[in-house]
């Protein structure tokens, strides 16, 4: 293990580039590569893990470096971390860069011309053209070592080696008996000894068959059992030694599993382990696949960084509803709106958490429990009664739309579908809608505020909802901004209660009016606003990251909402790197900042500002 401590140089730390050049000269090099600072120690190969440090000018790093080529990983990357600016940082990371690449090609370009097996050509670094680089090797621990189409002396006082041949590789023994490999548990495979050792052997053989003669008898002659096999462990971060597969996934470390894959080990460990599906799965990767990180993981049945992220936000989202330790656990059995219930569905799933939603629930899908928690609504499409026990569908803590309700109490479809025709608002026993068009350029948190405030003065549950668009909406302030209704959409009022018609009747009025009446100035310690990405980059590495930090400076809980990649809603603490990382925001999303505490609107204003800002870029 080698380690050097620097200072930062640069005046603007290391941001998006700096950081980008930083983590692709680490992952050049076959060692383990980490970086310590503010008392904190991450996977030097990592750029989440980089960025999330938050190294700014005049920051202590200490470069760790642990492999083959520790010393030139530890001694090239101090020097980059001393660059005076961001382009000595960046120009000097990417000479690195490709003076190894280069080499590298060379080195590989030389062993083609022997082998075109891509075990050997993935460990390159461990392959010895001639004396000084089996030399060079043997120096630094090297246990697995490929001799390529030359004369090597073996220095037999170095143990526990494995010396496997490419070409016609030869092994020069020096000796004046044979020696005991067993013993010095130093084993060779498509090497060949040179002509001297061989004649000494044949010596020994020969004088061995005359002894033989000399005292044949019938005695069965003694079988000496095969020397087992040594096997190696992988070393994940955690220090812990894993010697099978089960201790692999507990103790999984992404960066480690991948810088093992490219060494070859990965799979000589597999292989050793006689785990042929895995093996076989591993040799179909090729070492620079772009999503090499996630293939691993698939592997081998574990969740990737971006999993984890994902799961401790729906976490986190789920204990706003409840602290029932078996439903935290189950999260992964939890739908929060119409496309996560479809997803578990998809998958098989027999028990099925719904939290504070509307949820279409498809009769066809038989043998289902559905549990509710918080507010759960379940919506039957089919009006007709059903025997939920024939369909083997069970319902707990969970409450029916109150279209449902009324298919079992009114005996006429001109009961079931009378109207208020003055207001438009369509209701049975205990249920209300109507439909208007919002009126103002945008419905924002004073006009969600307005709604909600207007909304408890019933006893009925309330829902705005997009028109058409029965499941999900918004009862609370957050849900409503995040809609993003403009003027000209049509929305949907929902009551359910004893005075549904009454406000269903106030609350499109209230709609109608433009939203009069209670602001966010009445709310106390919350604020939320709402803007849009303009970067041309959006929300990349750096930015992420002084985001995190300058949330991180206030005591409110702050949330950032918007849609992901994939075009889902989601709502993620503002104050995890890896989780504003997960969202992949690019420029044009609209994203909208809730806190709640003390100090809400400064930390709303601050954060808003520095997104219209361009992040503080002007390019």
């Amino acid at each position: 293990m080698t380690k050097a401590t620097t200072t930062i140089k640069s005046p603007y730390g290391m941001h998006a580039r700096p950081s980008s050049a930083f983590v692709q000269l680490s992952s050049s090099f076959n060692s383990k590569v980490q970086l310590k600072a503010k008392g904190k120690i991450v996977d030097a190969k990592s750029i989440l893990m980089i960025m999330s440090m938050g190294l700014v000018k005049g920051t202590e790093v200490t470069i760790v470096a642990d492999g083959l080529d520790e010393e030139k990983a530890v001694r090239q990357l101090i020097e980059v971390l001393e660059s005076r600016d961001t382009w000595e940082f960046v120009d000097k990371a990417t000479e690195f860069w490709k003076q190894i690449k280069a080499h590298c090609a060379e080195r590989l370009k030389r062993l083609e011309e022997y082998t075109t097996t891509k075990k050997f050509l993935a460990n390159v670094d461990r392959v010895a053209f001639d004396q000084d680089e089996l030399t060079d090797l043997i120096g630094k621990g090297t246990r697995e070592i490929y001799l390529c189409a030359n004369s090597f002396e073996i220095p037999l006082d170095k143990k526990d080696k494995i010396y496997i041949g490419i070409g016609k590789a030869v092994a020069v023994i020096c000796s004046e008996k044979p020696v005991d490999f067993d013993a010095l548990n130093i084993n060779f495979k498509n090497i060949s000894f040179d002509d001297d050792y061989k004649k000494l052997c044949r010596k020994k053989v020969s004088r061995a068959k005359k002894s033989v003669k000399a005292t044949q008898t019938n005695t069965t002659p003694e079988v000496k059992p095969m020397a087992r096999k040594e096997r190696f462990a992988l070393i994940m971060e955690d220090g812990l030694e894993v010697r099978n597969i089960d201790d692999l996934k507990a103790h999984f470390d992404v960066g480690t599993v991948v810088r093992e894959f490219k060494d070859g080990r990965l799979l000589t460990w597999l292989e050793d382990r006689y785990y042929d599906e895995e093996a076989a799965a591993i040799k179909k990767i090729s070492p620079g696949d772009d999503y090499l990180a996630q293939r691993l993981c698939e592997i081998f049945g574990v969740e990737t960084p971006e999993d984890v992220a994902r799961r401790e936000e729906r976490l986190n989202r789920l204990k706003q509803y409840t602290s029932d330790k078996n439903i935290l656990a189950n999260v992964d059995r939890v739908a929060f709106d119409q496309e996560d219930l479809a997803d578990l569905l998809d998958e098989g799933a027999e028990e099925i958490y719904l939290c504070e939603n509307r949820f279409v629930i498809p009769l066809r899908m038989k043998n289902k429990n559905y549990i509710g928690i918080g507010n759960a609504v379940a919506v039957i499409g089919n009006k007709k009664q059903k025997d939920f026990a024939a369909l083997n569908i069970k319902f707990k803590n969970i409450s029916f739309d109150n279209d449902k309700k009324a298919s079992k109490t009114t005996s006429t479809l001109e009961e079931k579908n009378a109207s208020l025709s003055q207001s438009k608002v369509k209701s049975t026993d205990d249920t209300a809608r109507a439909t208007t068009t919002i009126n103002i350029n945008r419905v924002d948190g004073d006009a969600a505020v307005a709604f909600v405030m207007k909304a408890k003065n019933f006893k009925s549950k309330v829902w705005l909802n997009r028109a058409k668009h029965r499941n999900g909406g918004g009862n609370n302030i957050v849900s409503i901004v995040t809609m993003s209704l403009t003027k000209g959409d049509k929305v949907t009022i929902t009551a359910t209660g004893e005075d549904a018609k009454q406000a269903v009747a106030e609350l499109k009025n209230l709609i109608d009016s433009g939203f009069p009446g209670a602001t966010l100035k009445d709310v106390e310690n919350f604020f939320i606003a709402t803007t849009t990405i303009e970067h041309k980059l959006g929300m990349h590495p750096h930015p992420a990251s002084t985001f995190v930090q300058i949330a991180s400076k206030f005591k409110s809980k702050i949330q950032l909402c918007a849609k992901d990649r994939k075009a889902k809603d989601r709502k993620v603490d503002a104050k995890s790197i890896l989780m504003i990382m997960s969202m992949g925001l690019v420029k044009g999303t609209e994203v909208t900042i809730v806190a709640e505490g003390s100090d809400a609107k400064e930390a709303v204003g601050t954060l808003i500002k520095f997104i219209d800002d361009k992040f503080g870029y002007d390019y």
